[in-house]
């Protein structure tokens, strides 16, 4: 992804390098050229913070043990 630097952002490249940052538009031809080059390494990247991010089935099933909780059900 290339997305505007931001504190959330921020934290997901952290922890996982997968796009580049930007503070201008003017930028964003360097970012996709930093991508394209390392193009394996941004894709692997991506798809780990997918997984442990925005998988919607694996955040569902964190909510539904949450909730089960708070509720006192199965």
């Amino acid at each position: 992804i290339i997305a505007f630097d931001n504190e959330s952002y921020r934290k997901l490249m952290g922890a996982y390098c997968c796009g580049e940052l930007i503070n201008n538009i003017e930028e964003i031809p360097d970012a996709v050229d930093k991508i394209v080059k390392n193009y394996g390494y941004y894709r692997k990247n991506a798809f780990l913070a997918y997984n442990e991010f925005y998988d919607f089935d694996k955040q569902f099933l964190k909510l539904k043990a949450y909730l089960n909780l708070q509720l006192g059900t199965n």
